[in-house]
């Protein structure tokens, strides 16, 4: 047999017999059984509508709009939705774009619970305003705060 037929013996062979598909980060194998190209991944602030047809390496693309982001590569068919800050004591820091999501901070008199600040609590600094004559030098426990605490101050949030 030549060098030819050879040649393209393997080639064809080589697929089938394990040889796997390396696509860059920003790309796709495609089609997912038996891929045999990389495909370009959807920018951020995009998504895909069709994938890379026969021939061709390059995906189609639409951009999203608010209230949708996409903030990563991507060859999704949908855009996320963006988040509305709408939790108690929640509001907006930054509004969503079409590739970032909507930034919450909490309003005076909460924090953040986490890094991403998806829910806020009542800070216990902001509990000690209002008066309660009644209450003072009393032990007080409440299920939002994490130990017993004796009231030291004449006056104390309702």
């Amino acid at each position: 047999m030549g060098v030819f037929w050879t040649t393209l013996l393997l080639c064809h062979l080589l697929p089938s017999l394990g040889h796997s598909l390396s696509c860059g980060t920003a790309e796709y194998q495609w089609p997912q059984q038996k891929p045999n190209r990389c495909c370009s991944k959807c920018e951020p602030g995009y998504r895909m509508t069709s994938r890379c047809p026969d021939g061709s390496r390059v995906t189609s693309c639409t951009p999203c709009h608010p209230p949708e982001y996409r903030d990563d590569h991507n060859n999704a068919l949908t855009c996320k939705m963006c988040n509305r800050c709408g939790e108690e004591g929640q509001e907006v820091l930054k509004s969503c774009t079409s590739s970032q999501d909507t930034v919450c901070t909490c309003k005076p008199g909460y924090k953040c619970r986490d890094e991403t600040c998806s829910q806020c609590d009542k800070s216990a600094d902001v509990m000690m305003t209002t008066i309660k004559p009644q209450l003072q030098g009393k032990l007080l426990f409440e299920p939002h705060m994490k130990k017993e605490r004796h009231l030291q101050e004449e006056y104390m949030v309702e």
